[in-house]
């Protein structure tokens, strides 16, 4: 009987262990996917609180790389000159040999891949799309962006310069007193002049303005040292007018200095309105997002009239015109895949970093815009020296060399610029609005060619690239491969297919990436070029020891 009970208690014994080994094990299992999902489920809640820039700035490589290859531009952009030539048009891609090779590769389709990565996103309408001009109680402005009194002038100056003189009109002007107009130029005929290269064409107009300008100095000075009025000729009588009411000494001569000539903006600017609505709704939700007037958008239409590829002879670009030194400072990247000055929400995030920086130092927004262009440094050296944060003071007050004619007229600009946005039918008539940005984001589980994807996918490149103008041309011509990761903008609707379809490409089109090292080059700055960790590098790369010149080093396809 106690032989039975022994068996009996072992036996029960041994059940217990392998039960609580069973337990243990499916326990385990059970906290193993709990920490995989947990990414995941973390990542789909940050999502839900983070804007569109958020993720792609978040997720977007930042790589360090000093040789920069940046778009192809024809003509540059100034502030106050807007560009006459877009954007040179992308080289539609070759097919090559990828659609005879398409039947060789069969589809691998993972919904739960694609599903996880594709994300829906449209930007809302701006108030200009659904606001009535002049209508009451729609919207009503801030203070702060009512015309002082002491800038009416210039103000009215710059409202004529965006709305009533087209780009082929040249107004000649006194560059300190803006109500003195001197000639309007009509250059229409020689910008529809034949026969002539365009060479030939900017510089006979040049030579139009150079010579209207030295007949208006010729004539000051004429009037410089003139004793007798009946000696003047009926042009140089109504020039002495213009004057009349001007007590400075030897004002006549000091006008020869200022003679300036302005090119008319009413095309573009309207031209930038229609574009702009693309995108500023959604800018308007990240100013006020960030806790500052959403007025401030209409800053970008001073900047760069809503010109995408904007750019400057100083080396700004983008709709914000940031410079490399502060678009770097304001974590905007600038690397071989990317220059995200370029893409307008990326860059109205860095803005409003750098307007709440001016506001938080000089305590007014008007000081804080005309910062915007004469650097906050600048303005606060102002406030000082006079002891004051009137604008309008500022403005007529301040003598600095660095001081000059744009940053003078900075604020004057915006204040004209906001007032136009505000009542545009008043002066453009209807304005035919572009539709709102609908896309699809997407991130890749390959290193892929935008331009075997995009084909494969039925997407047109120019289709990818409008939605991704930061995207460096190397990008879409193949020769640089879209690391796994990046945030893509597709057309709404195409995200899915596109993900899809990655697999069809030709792993020859899909391959790791090598990168051959330069001299002094490590392996924790090549991950850092890369956006990778040391160990994806070590990983890809065995028995990786000091890193050589011209040494090859793989870069993942699928980074750990």
């Amino acid at each position: 009987m106690k032989r039975e009970q022994l068996i009996i208690n072992i036996l029960l014994g041994l059940c217990i262990c392998f039960g609580l080994l069973a337990l243990t094990s499916y326990l385990s299992e059970r906290m193993s996917h709990a920490k995989m999902a947990a990414p995941r489920s973390q990542k789909e809640k940050t999502d839900e609180k983070t804007s569109l820039a958020d993720v792609i700035e978040l997720n977007t490589p930042d790589t360090e790389k000093k040789e920069h290859h940046f778009f192809s531009e024809d003509g540059f952009i100034a502030r106050f000159v807007p560009e006459k030539n877009p954007l040179q048009e992308q080289t539609p891609h070759k097919a090559s040999d990828l659609e005879s090779s398409v039947s060789d590769f069969t589809p691998q389709e993972s919904p739960e891949a694609f599903q996880r990565f594709v994300q829906t996103y449209t930007f809302p309408l701006s108030w200009l799309n659904t606001y009535t001009p002049s209508a009451k109680g729609s919207h009503k402005s801030p203070d702060w962006t009512a015309v002082p009194d002491g800038l009416k002038t210039e103000v009215t100056f710059w409202k004529d310069i965006y709305a009533r003189y087209t780009n082929q009109e040249v107004v000649i002007h006194d560059s300190k007193y803006l109500d003195i107009i001197y000639t309007t130029l009509n250059l229409g005929p020689l910008y529809s002049k034949t026969g002539i290269s365009e060479l030939q064409r900017e510089n006979e107009i040049e030579d139009t303005i150079e010579d209207a300008k030295n007949k208006i100095r010729d004539s000051l000075k004429k009037l410089s040292s003139v004793t007798n009025a009946r000696d003047l000729t009926p042009e140089e009588w109504t020039l002495w007018k213009l004057y009349k009411d001007i007590n400075e000494e030897n004002k006549f001569e000091a006008a020869r200095t200022r003679v300036r000539a302005q090119a008319g903006l009413k095309n573009i600017f309207k031209e930038g309105l229609a574009a702009s609505s693309a995108y500023l709704g959604e800018m308007e939700n990240l100013f006020e997002q960030a806790g500052l007037p959403p007025e401030l958008s209409r800053l970008v239409f001073v900047e760069s009239l809503f010109n995408l590829n904007a750019h400057s002879s100083a080396g700004a670009k983008g709709v914000w015109q940031f410079m490399d030194g502060s678009a770097k400072f304001y974590n905007l990247k600038n690397n071989h895949l990317t220059d995200q000055r370029l893409d307008p929400i990326l860059a109205t995030k860095a803005a409003i970093k750098l307007l709440k920086d001016n506001f938080e130092m000089l305590g007014t927004w008007p000081t804080a815009i005309n910062a915007y262009n004469a650097g906050r440094g600048r303005l606060r050296e102002a406030t000082q020296t006079l002891g004051t944060h009137d604008i309008t003071r500022i403005i007529k007050e301040f003598k600095h060399t660095k001081f000059g004619f744009a940053s003078r007229n900075f604020f004057p600009s915006f204040l004209a610029a906001y007032a136009i946005c505000e009542n545009y039918r008043d002066y453009f008539g209807n304005v035919e609005f572009s539709p709102v940005l609908s896309f699809d984001l997407v991130e890749t589980d390959y290193n892929i060619k935008v331009p075997d994807a995009s084909l494969l996918s039925a997407i047109t490149l120019a289709e990818v690239k409008t939605l991704n103008p930061a995207l460096k041309p190397k990008v879409f011509s193949g020769e640089y491969y879209l690391p796994m990761g990046f945030p893509l903008r597709l057309p709404k609707g195409k995200g899915e297919q596109f993900l899809k379809t990655i697999p069809k490409v030709p792993s020859s089109h899909r391959k790791d990436i090598v990168h051959k090292a330069k001299a002094g080059e490590s392996l924790k700055g090549i991950a850092k070029t890369y956006g990778i960790s040391e160990e994806s590098l070590k990983h890809a790369n065995k028995s990786l020891g000091k890193i050589q010149e011209n040494q090859e080093i793989v870069i993942p396809r699928k980074f750990l």
